[in-house]
């Protein structure tokens, strides 16, 4: 890991291309992307680790990162895979918890971060012009995850036979017995839909 003290011209420019964020203004991601330091990571560097605490709000700049929960079983599973520019450890601006995943560099990258602390003034307060966009991105990218566990959970509950599959339109025969008991990757496709960082 290595600190990058860069433009803040980039990071504005970055942010820019966050959902949200992308109406703003120049002048306003400057004063946004000041708030922000930014990190270089080798491939395989950890970057948050799952059960810490989620002091941080992560920007992704450039390259992509893993996303590995631990199951009940104790079994890492790669849950996501996540390219830039994108937001991740929202959770913990949002709500004071502890990270429910950790994440590493797979490959070179850059990240943005701020102390979540730090975020929640900047969302909370409004005292910045930028606290209105700052505030629709972080529900976008809950929003985006609350999708991704919606259709985890969905289809789980088909597999499992306690839901109905949406209607095909091939004219499908009806699940078979095995079918409708649940998958051997189940665990792991509900933590993929559940993950949150």
């Amino acid at each position: 890991m290595s600190d990058a003290h860069r433009d803040p011209r980039d990071a504005a420019r970055v942010l820019g291309q966050l959902p949200g964020l992308a109406a703003v203004d120049e002048l306003s991601l400057m004063a946004l992307a000041e708030h922000f330091e930014q990190t270089t990571f080798r491939d395989g560097e950890l970057i948050c680790e799952e059960g810490a605490p989620a002091e941080t709000l992560y920007v992704l700049a450039e390259g992509t990162v893993e996303v590995r929960k631990r199951s009940l079983s104790g079994r890492q599973h790669t849950v996501a895979e996540l390219t830039g520019p994108c937001l991740f450890g929202h959770v913990g601006v949002l709500a004071l918890t502890e990270r429910t995943a950790s994440i590493r560099s797979a490959g070179s990258t850059r990240i943005l971060h701020m102390s979540a602390r730090r975020a929640r003034v900047i969302m909370r307060t409004g005292q910045f012009s930028v606290a209105s966009p700052f505030r629709r991105a972080l529900i976008v990218a809950m929003c985006q995850q609350l999708a991704s566990a919606t259709s985890a959970v969905a289809s789980l509950a088909v597999d499992a036979n306690v839901a109905e599959p949406a209607p095909s339109s091939d004219g499908a025969d009806e699940p078979t017995e095995a079918e409708q008991s649940l998958p051997p990757d189940a665990e792991e496709r509900l933590l993929k839909g559940l993950s949150n960082i």
